[in-house]
């Protein structure tokens, strides 16, 4: 039953912040790739092909929080003033279940993003060539790449992850040049 008085410090989850993030990521692929032709007719050359290699994804930027009510900066001082238990508690002093993951400390959320993460890679391709001359082919060819996900956790606090897929899908065009 609640006294009326305040037993722990008030949780208001109406006062809230948003998060704006500013990120850059750089991916570089390293694939042993493997092509099959699947037959000439009249110089048409039609080809599948797979890879697999290794992948290095790095990740900058920032990450802010700014108060929804002004656009104010978020650096909250949740230092305990000694008069009160650490819980949170709502409008009526009923300690809040479950607890928010909240420390009892000065706020700054804000983070500087800097990860770099090493991963499995893997391509499948297919496409065709057509001989120009005895030395010069067009080739015309598709390229799906899997560099595998990035998942970085920017803001313990709030639990906020970064999750980025790397998955591209290509169409190149190219031209063969055979020495003999």
């Amino acid at each position: 039953m609640s006294t009326g008085y305040l037993q722990g410090y008030f949780y208001n989850p109406l006062d809230t912040c948003d998060g704006v993030m500013s990120v850059r990521q750089h991916a570089n692929t390293f694939l042993a790739n493997a092509y099959v032709d699947l037959g000439n007719w009249s110089g048409l050359t039609p080809y599948v092909g797979g890879g697999l290699g290794a992948t290095i994804s790095a990740m900058q930027g920032s990450l802010n929080y700014y108060e929804t009510a002004n656009g104010q900066t978020y650096a909250a001082d949740l230092t305990p003033t000694g008069a009160y238990p650490l819980i949170w508690v709502d409008p009526y002093g009923t300690p809040i279940t479950p607890q928010p993951a909240i420390p009892f400390a000065p706020q700054n959320w804000n983070r500087t993003i800097n990860s770099t993460t090493y991963g499995f890679a893997w391509a499948l391709m297919a496409g065709f060539s057509y001989q120009l001359t005895p030395s010069v082919a067009i080739d015309v060819g598709y390229r799906y790449l899997n560099s595998g996900a990035t998942r970085t956790l920017v803001n313990p606090q709030t639990g906020t992850t970064l999750h980025q897929s790397n998955v591209s899908q290509q169409v190149r065009i190219g031209v063969r040049y055979l020495i003999q």
